[in-house]
């Protein structure tokens, strides 16, 4: 997708990952409201106008060889979101001892720091927090994250108001196969608790690639294993 070598109508890699990440951020965004809609009418919620909009300009972007091309690209941007989905979905922990290098798990800003920055006909001069520095940093402002976010998703799911939250929590108590048991959490619970999910806020002026985010995620004992 980056290539080696700047072609003609091809913007600079850096703007192609601008791009990327702008589309994974408003895609992510939005994943919660089409948990909702499809537990509540089997499809996916629609866009609102932000979203469409950001959409089209992209494509509009790469709109200069015709819609056979925006097409591939927009192919292409769509495996790359697939393999990031795959690459993160064991979670930041799972590379906590694999030699990932300076970033960690950090992987978008692997990518970043490996092929966009370092071309020197585009590099910003750009230096991502390296995984070590934000952990230490999540660690100071944060605490534990996993635990906060596991009591505020009980207490959405006890909220008085959530009924089906309370019923979808007590169902679970006697699911013992650990497959169903996530199945069950994934598409029932998580979208039960959302409507009463007070959202965990993060104060992070220079997000990047989310870095901070993914540290504030690890637990105690995930952080001591990826230090």
């Amino acid at each position: 997708m980056f290539g080696a070598g700047q072609q003609p109508g091809r913007p600079p890699p850096t703007i192609i990952f601008d791009d990327f990440t702008r589309l994974v951020e408003a895609t992510m965004e939005r994943l919660p409201e089409h948990l909702k809609a499809i537990v509540q009418t089997g499809q996916p919620a629609s866009d609102p106008p932000e979203t469409t909009e950001l959409f089209a300009q992209v494509r509009a972007r790469y709109d200069t060889h015709g819609q056979e091309r925006v097409d591939k690209i927009f192919t292409e941007f769509s495996r790359a979101f697939a393999l990031l989905l795959e690459a993160a979905a064991p979670g930041p922990w799972h590379y906590a001892t694999l030699d990932s290098g300076y970033m960690g798990p950090d992987i978008l800003g692997d990518v970043f720091m490996q092929y966009t920055n370092p071309n020197p006909a585009y590099n910003s001069g750009t230096f991502l927090t390296p995984w070590p520095v934000a952990l230490a940093s999540a660690k100071i402002t944060i605490g534990d994250g996993p635990a906060q976010i596991h009591q505020r998703l009980k207490e959405a799911l006890t909220h008085p108001d959530n009924i089906l939250g309370q019923a979808v929590l007590l169902a679970s108590l006697v699911i013992d196969d650990p497959q169903q048991a996530g199945d069950w959490f994934f598409n029932r619970v998580l979208p039960a608790a959302i409507p009463f999910y007070e959202s965990l806020k993060i104060c992070d002026p220079a997000v990047g690639s989310g870095v901070m985010r993914e540290c504030c995620i690890n637990s105690e004992k995930r952080a001591k294993a990826a230090r």
